[in-house]
């Protein structure tokens, strides 16, 4: 008996563990889609072209790190 009990208590706990976790992934669902609408804001001025071509969030953050590290480069190789 003590041990029916003690795997329904645990049962409750992952039951309740999840509720909580759905709560987390909702908010950095919603997390991401902001700072994904923040960088098309910002970035589609100087790159509007990307925001058609590249339409998930990755992969246009991505892209834009790319070439930030390609305009990095290629100002240190003007330096030089």
């Amino acid at each position: 008996m003590l041990i029916a009990m003690h795997t329904h208590l645990n049962f409750i706990c992952f039951v309740d563990r999840d509720f909580g976790l759905a709560g987390y992934f909702d908010r950095l669902e919603t997390d991401i889609d902001k700072n994904f609408l923040n960088l098309k804001e910002w970035y589609g001025w100087h790159f509007p072209e990307l925001a058609t071509l590249l339409t998930e969030p990755p992969l246009y953050a991505k892209a834009i790190l790319a070439l930030g590290i390609i305009r990095l480069l290629s100002f240190f190789l003007e330096t030089i």
